[in-house]
């Protein structure tokens, strides 16, 4: 089977080029237009990128024999019921205490970050209706649609877990293109990366990626800092991330019921006899 994923389909490889083609005019757009100005401008840029993202998580799935839905892990998550909502609560207090450690460091006014909270923080709230549309879900689907779809299950077919949730993992940090918050990417990244795994699906990943953006786009600013834990609390809140990921991730389904796979048909019975 594995070998049968790798393969290229012809067929497909026309709709991947465009699609290569419409992502790098939109990244290429996105960065000819410089900092945003404001909350609008933010979030259209944004809106920008997450479809350039989505763009080329579709490129790459294409041009394989497996069906899109599988190569880009639509399918439904393996994980206990219940799982996405410890996964999400571990997802934000890790963000939290990241955003802490970044602010501790004194690197909050020197990042990307801290500009686009301090944009959100202004905002009306009609523009935070914007925001969150441009900075909380779009991001969410795109990001998880190319890094822990098409990218890390296109590596877990050719290297052990660790690598693919490692390699996807550092990929999401660089494309956040600020030198502060990249280390800070990646962990969430490698975060989202087992969950993605472990569920055999990207759904819970974007449901916890939304989670997370849209609490970063309602309590940006001074809202924010309240939620932020302590500095001496830092080392006990990153292991209950860790803990409630793991709680999430414990026993999974080994087979998904028959004819589960996103946008596969179910199969004959009668093929058996």
């Amino acid at each position: 089977m594995e070998g049968d994923a790798g393969k290229r389909d012809p067929a497909r490889m026309l709709p991947a080029g465009v699609l290569f083609a419409v992502a790098a005019g939109a990244l290429l757009a996105g960065s000819a237009s410089g900092p945003a100005a404001d909350l609008g401008a933010l979030s259209r840029l944004a809106l920008a990128s997450s479809a350039a993202f989505a763009c080329l998580a579709l490129a790459l799935a294409l041009p394989g024999r497996r069906s899109v839905a599988e190569a880009l892990g639509l399918r439904r998550s393996r994980l206990r019921r219940g799982a996405t909502v410890l996964a999400a609560a571990g997802l934000c207090l890790l963000s939290l205490s990241l955003d802490r450690l970044v602010d501790l460091a004194g690197w909050t006014d020197a990042s990307a970050l801290g500009r686009i909270g301090r944009l959100v923080a202004a905002a009306t709230p009609r523009q935070r209706v914007l925001a969150l549309v441009g900075l909380a879900l779009a991001p969410a689907v795109a990001e998880e649609l190319l890094f822990r779809g098409a990218l890390q299950r296109a590596l877990l077919l050719r290297m052990p877990p660790a690598a693919a949730i490692g390699i996807s993992a550092l990929a999401f940090g660089l494309a956040h293109l600020d030198p502060v918050y990249v280390l800070a990417a990646t962990a969430l990244g490698l975060y989202l990366g087992v969950l993605a795994w472990r569920a055999d699906s990207i759904r819970p990943a974007v449901i916890c990626h939304l989670v997370n953006n849209t609490v970063a786009v309602l309590f940006a600013g001074p809202a924010a800092e309240r939620l932020e834990p302590p500095a001496g609390l830092l080392p006990l809140v990153l292991l209950l991330s860790a803990g409630l990921l793991a709680a999430a991730c414990r026993r999974p389904d080994p087979v998904l019921p028959a004819g589960d796979r996103a946008g596969e048909p179910e199969p004959d019975p009668r093929s058996d006899r």
